[in-house]
């Protein structure tokens, strides 16, 4: 069972005193953490099938350093030593412009810790999409990409947000509530791809 904690973190980068009203940046530009190849492609995959479900590209992939904002980083022993088997952080960082014509930002980003021996067990199950590794690890996925979007814990066991994750997920998962929500915190009106509601029943009420 998965014990997952969520921390949010502000940040305040104040240049000046500002007026104006800030603008909300969020574009989250993941660079992944591990040397792994077998790592790296399956969290791509994660990171790819998120965004088919969200029906826009939210999460970003980049190699460099200085493009990068959020991370998916990796620890070995995590649930030995702390009894979890990932950590989602949502950070928020507030950019006042010392320019009145310059708008401030408040710009989004998170940062996401996996047990790595967790993680790294069931690598490459995501060739078989329909495997209780897959399920578990896209379900992990999502709920601490869910905290990293401020999502909080919910007390419903079908919610993606439940505090707990078994081994192979649940047969009941609720990821349709769960991507309203985050197109909701990313203002998406309507999407072209991805999960449609009613039509996939994939993302209905079973994973």
């Amino acid at each position: 069972m998965l014990k997952s904690i969520y921390c949010m973190a502000a940040i305040f980068v104040l240049s000046a005193c500002g007026s104006n009203v800030p603008v909300e940046v969020q574009e989250f530009k993941f660079m992944i953490q591990s040397d792994d190849p077998a790592i790296q492609e399956t969290a791509i995959a994660l990171m790819d099938q998120y965004n088919e479900d969200v029906g826009q590209e939210v999460l970003l992939l980049t190699e460099y350093d200085d493009e990068a904002n959020s991370f998916i980083r990796f620890e070995n022993d995590l649930e030995a030593q702390r009894n979890i088997l990932a950590y989602g952080t949502s950070i928020q960082e507030m950019k006042v412009s010392q320019y009145p014509e310059t708008q401030s930002k408040i710009v989004y980003s998170m940062d996401l810790l996996f047990d790595t021996e967790n993680f790294a067990s069931r690598t490459g199950s995501e060739t078989d999409q329909g495997s209780g590794a897959w399920k578990h690890l896209y379900h992990l996925f999502c709920h601490e990409v869910g905290h990293g979007l401020m999502m909080n814990h919910a007390q419903s066991k079908e919610s993606v947000m439940y505090y707990s994750i078994p081994e192979n997920s649940r047969e009941t998962v609720n990821y349709k509530t769960y991507f309203e929500g985050v197109r909701q915190f990313f203002n998406i009106q309507s999407h072209d791809s991805g999960y449609q509601p009613g039509d996939d029943s994939r993302l209905g009420e079973e994973k």
